[in-house]
């Protein structure tokens, strides 16, 4: 549909004027991540700011933040980078394409066919992985060198696609716990989920959390 399409920027429905080259919309992007995930540290800062009777800063840092200097925990159990803004809209977007396909009433949306859904997030993420790694992660921590160091772009945009995953099949038990045989090759297919995930995240160097898995 038109309206899940980003419009490219100075460039109207029906325009005839000359459109946009790629380097130039790659950098209209980058600009626009930079923008965001500034806005994003600014607001991180905000939070940690002492109140205005207190006599010594909060100990209490947000846990995003947390992430992002490298210290360990946080709220979400994802101790090895910030959920950035600027690729929670990449997801964003992909999960409305995900749910059109695999979360609605069209045909590729059958509980036989757990490996259709799991496939196709894999190819979304091998996708992406040039671009995740060569100019998203590297917009991000030019953005603060040393709060963002730890930054894994990469890692975040596997774990969205996980999250995806996971929504799906939540939402699709009750359905599967009255059909044994669809259940058990769910489970079997997110396993090989799984094990498929780590073979790609071991050939880009990144470690296997516990938040990357399926089951």
């Amino acid at each position: 549909a038109d309206w899940i399409r980003p419009q490219t920027p100075g460039v109207t429905p029906g325009d005839t004027r000359k459109k946009p080259s790629n380097m130039q919309r790659l950098e209209h992007f980058c600009r626009a991540l930079a923008r965001l995930t500034t806005l994003q540290l600014i607001a991180l800062e905000s939070q940690e700011q002492p109140s205005e009777d207190a006599d010594i800063p909060s100990a209490r840092r947000g846990a995003a933040h947390e992430c992002a200097i490298g210290e360990e925990g946080g709220a979400r159990s994802r101790g090895f980078y910030l959920d950035v803004w600027g690729v929670d809209c990449l997801l964003s977007a992909l999960d409305v394409r995900f749910k059109f396909h695999f979360r609605s009433g069209r045909k590729t949306n059958r509980l036989d066919k757990p490996d259709w859904f799991l496939s196709y997030q894999l190819s979304r993420l091998k996708e992406h992985l040039l671009f995740l790694d060569s100019v998203v992660q590297t917009c991000v921590r030019l953005c603060s060198p040393t709060l963002l160091a730890r930054y894994d772009a990469l890692l975040q945009f596997a774990a969205g696609l996980v999250d995806q995953c996971s929504a799906k099949i939540i939402a699709d038990t009750p359905l599967l716990l009255t059909q044994g045989s669809l259940l058990m090759l769910t489970l079997s297919e997110a396993i090989s989920f799984d094990e498929s995930l780590a073979l790609v995240l071991h050939s880009c160097e990144r470690p296997t959390a516990r938040e990357l898995q399926l089951v």
